[in-house]
């Protein structure tokens, strides 16, 4: 588990400089001595006293913005919600017109159930046709968004281009957050590569856009849903990493040619009924580790010259 430790040091920072701003008040004992005193003070001084006050306030009661009390955030890695009795789901990959592989993912039902369930029924297909006239469907959708060392991201199937998009529940949906205990929430992180998550435009304005990550990206942490992690053909993704741009528009037409549910899936060593024991291996190479190998990166390059 990872703490948010950023705000925890936050809120001390601002106690700590709040203290040592309200020392001279505390002589100030009456009211009316407390507000002489505070009118006696020159602008400056007043911002230096009440904006640490106003933040720690924030912080710490959520009006900043935040979903939680910065004191009571916390993390989970992916590795400690992964489960076999999760369901796993498959992109069929084409670029340019070209089979260029599997993308297999892990859908993390057990903490983010209805975000997990809306992805599996798009890649299924078996919710119909949605509001907007459009499939409720992956299958033909593009990647219209790669940015290398950062991310892949797609699922809009009714405009294409990273505008539309369209969940089963109707629009869009709320942010997801896993409950444990009282007045605790829990963030799936964005601690490595390869991890699913929902794309929006801001709080609860998830549809059925996605991402992929193809590094750690830990800034987006309390503001996009964790709700899976790519479990084989990473030499895949890194394919299309290659074709993107610092604009995000691809080289190639990157689409979704088929798409669907697993029945019968590979599961990663070391996950033995259900339970995280040690680290998720693939062919017998630690994930992370086989993400950054060069052997995959050559396989991923030879991929993108046979697309060419």
């Amino acid at each position: 588990m990872l703490t948010f430790k950023l705000q925890r040091q936050t809120v001390a920072t601002l106690v700590g400089l709040s203290f040592l701003c309200i020392l001279p008040m505390v002589s100030a004992l009456a009211l009316k001595d407390f507000i002489d005193y505070w009118n006696s003070l020159n602008y400056f001084y007043k911002f230096m006293v009440g904006a640490p006050l106003f933040f720690l306030f924030a912080a710490a009661t959520g009006l900043d913005g935040g979903k939680n009390p910065a004191f009571l955030i916390q993390y989970r890695d992916a590795e400690t919600v992964t489960s076999k009795d999760n369901p796993r789901v498959f992109f069929d990959i084409e670029i340019d017109g070209k089979k260029a592989g599997r993308i297999q993912m892990e859908l993390f039902k057990t903490v983010t159930p209805k975000t997990a369930e809306n992805f599996r029924a798009l890649c299924t297909g078996e919710k119909g046709t949605g509001k907007s006239g459009k499939p409720l469907h992956y299958k033909g959708c593009n990647f219209h968004r790669v940015i290398p060392d950062f991310m892949l991201q797609g699922g809009d199937f009714t405009r294409f281009n990273g505008t539309g998009g369209e969940s089963i529940y109707g629009e869009k949906f709320g942010d997801e957050w896993w409950e444990e205990g009282y007045g605790k929430e829990l963030y799936i992180t964005h601690n490595s590569p390869g991890m699913l998550s929902m794309a929006n435009s801001g709080k609860n304005t998830n549809g059925s856009q996605f991402f992929i990550t193809t590094k750690r990206c830990k800034w987006l942490d309390c503001k996009h849903v964790v709700f899976g992690q790519v479990e084989d053909g990473w030499n895949v993704v890194k394919a299309i990493e290659a074709l993107g741009s610092a604009s995000g528009t691809p080289s190639k037409k990157v689409i979704i040619a088929d798409c669907g549910e697993l029945k019968k899936f590979k599961l990663p060593k070391k996950v033995i009924n259900g339970d995280y024991e040690g680290k998720w291996e693939v062919d017998g190479l630690d994930i992370v580790q086989a993400r950054m190998k060069k052997d995959e990166e050559e396989e991923a390059e030879k991929l993108t010259k046979k697309l060419k």
